[in-house]
């Protein structure tokens, strides 16, 4: 399945109304404990209803922005030299 027009996008959604909401809370929670950006994203997006915890896990993921130390920089910097 593609979701790339928005005739797609609105099959998906009627399709995603259909499921239970238990199934669709199963997945969303299976795809929060992934470490990377997707699970923390719905990680945000399941204590947005709480504003003190959503505003703990923004942090949290902006603090993942963060600028990378002088060290981190320059060994980053070497790594992509090498090619």
């Amino acid at each position: 399945m593609t979701i790339e027009t928005e005739g797609e996008l609105a099959r998906a959604l009627e399709r995603l109304r259909r499921r239970d909401t238990e199934s669709l809370a199963a997945f969303i929670l299976s795809l929060a404990q992934d470490s990377g950006p997707v699970g923390s994203r719905l990680r945000t997006f399941i204590v947005g209803d709480v504003v003190a915890e959503a505003a703990e896990a923004l942090r949290v993921r902006i603090k993942g922005l963060a600028i990378p130390d002088e060290y981190a920089h320059r060994h980053a910097r070497r790594k992509g030299d090498r090619r």
